[in-house]
């Protein structure tokens, strides 16, 4: 056998370095490798002392909430409501009273809508009555028949 000097092995690795280092790199590469698999595979285990409590059970929801069935108040005539029989979210029954309009104002606003009509009545029938025995020119029957379209 030969043997080699300290020399020629010290040239044959300076020849071959590169092919060397990508060979220790690849080497490297798969060891680190391996070990992480391994590690992965590893089942951790980690104990827990129990701790003597009440069940509570919640749910978290979000989104609208409707009703089955709706109500639509609507009055006779308008007015300045005095009684608010339910607040917002609560029950309410059948035929309960929900709110009341001021009955006093009311009265007076239907009494003045009514004088009103009865003032315009009374100019329309008084306007017809000076002109029953007249020839009315077309204009004027136009406004006649505009004054009783107003009245009805």
């Amino acid at each position: 056998m030969v043997q080699l000097t300290t020399v020629q092995t010290l040239t044959q690795l300076k020849k071959y370095w590169k092919l060397l280092l990508v060979f220790l790199v690849v080497a490297g590469g798969c060891l680190l490798w391996y070990t992480n698999a391994q590690k992965a595979k590893e089942v951790t285990q980690t104990f827990i002392t129990p701790i003597r409590q009440d069940i509570v059970k919640t749910l978290e929801i979000s989104g609208v909430v409707d009703a089955k069935k709706k109500a639509r108040l609507r009055f006779l005539a308008g007015g300045k409501v005095v009684y608010v029989g339910a607040a917002e979210g609560e029950w309410v029954k059948r035929y309960q009273t929900v709110a009341t309009i001021d009955r006093a104002s009311l009265q007076k606003q239907l009494e003045l809508q009514l004088n009103a009509y009865t003032r315009e009545r009374n100019s329309f029938e008084n306007f017809s009555d000076s002109q029953k025995d007249k020839a009315l020119k077309t204009i004027e029957e136009r406004a006649k028949q505009d004054t009783q379209l107003e009245l009805n």
